[in-house]
């Protein structure tokens, strides 16, 4: 039964990131984005690489910014909210967060190691390693309570470190 389980939620969440590799590909055309739908504070120093073009996601883009000449691209997809009305085991986490990232020359970067920590609106912390995964990197993680969150990236790529941390805020 619990491999059942787990054999069908790696099949639904291959599709998901399918799904969100081909959005991507689908907006990779789009000169920026207005993310006033989206509740986050970003670093002072550094600057939406996205402004003046409207465009809803349908495929979670959550943040877009610019660190280093980088473009990284957040979406953050509500497992719970998708599994609909099925069994959910009671370990599993809420949320899944997908961090893409391309260099200057516009080509994603594959083969870093990157990571998340998630501070909730009680300071608790979370820390989960990204996996490789449709042009990106992804992580389970929890954003059960309401309120806002801290998420910090790191990204090793190479002799390359780029730091991210902006605010999100459940509702």
């Amino acid at each position: 039964m619990k491999k059942n389980i787990l054999a069908i939620l790696s099949l639904i969440l291959l599709a998901l990131v399918t799904t969100t590799a081909q959005a991507e590909m689908d907006h990779s055309g789009h000169q920026g984005h207005d993310h006033s739908m989206h509740q986050e504070k970003p670093n002072q120093n550094e600057h939406d690489m996205h402004a003046g073009h409207k465009c809803q996601h349908d495929n979670g883009a959550m943040r877009q910014t610019m660190i280093d000449g980088h473009h990284i691209r957040y979406e953050l997809i509500d497992m719970r909210g998708r599994m609909g009305n099925m069994n959910m085991p009671a370990d599993m986490k809420s949320h899944h967060l997908m961090v893409y990232i391309k260099d200057a020359a516009n080509n994603v970067v594959e083969k870093a190691k990157t990571g998340f920590l998630v501070i909730g609106p009680d300071g608790t912390k979370q820390k989960a390693m990204a996996m490789g995964m449709g042009g990106g990197y992804g992580a389970d993680i929890n954003l059960m309570e309401k309120g806002a969150y801290t998420i910090k990236t790191k990204v090793v790529a190479g002799s390359k470190k780029l730091s991210d941390s902006f605010e999100h805020i459940v509702k």
